[in-house]
């Protein structure tokens, strides 16, 4: 007898943020790739949560350079580097984004 498909508070969120990743995760079983941290991940998703922040805010308009590498360095991720000079090389270039945006 096959077994009934399940759904979890994971799995739908999974799907609705990316049915590619969700069949790779639950259906093709490639999961085991998107476990592992990676940096690149880590340095989008800090940029991200930092324009976000100062966008959603209203009427703050687009930040500063200093506000947005301020907020950078207090948000940043971690995971997924090989090295510290990897991720300072990482953090020196989201600077250098951040520094370009609020020109």
């Amino acid at each position: 007898m096959a077994r009934k498909p399940t759904l979890s508070p994971s799995r739908i969120s999974t799907y609705l943020a990316c049915p590619v990743k969700y069949r790779w995760t639950y259906v093709d079983s490639r999961g085991h790739w998107y476990a592992r941290a990676k940096s690149y991940y880590s340095f989008g998703l800090t940029l991200h949560r930092v324009l976000e922040a100062f966008h959603s805010s209203g009427d703050r308009g687009v930040p500063t350079a200093h506000e947005a590498i301020a907020a950078m360095e207090e948000n940043w991720m971690d995971a997924g580097y090989s090295s510290p000079d990897e991720m300072a090389d990482a953090i020196g270039e989201g600077k250098q984004i951040l520094e370009r945006y609020a020109e």
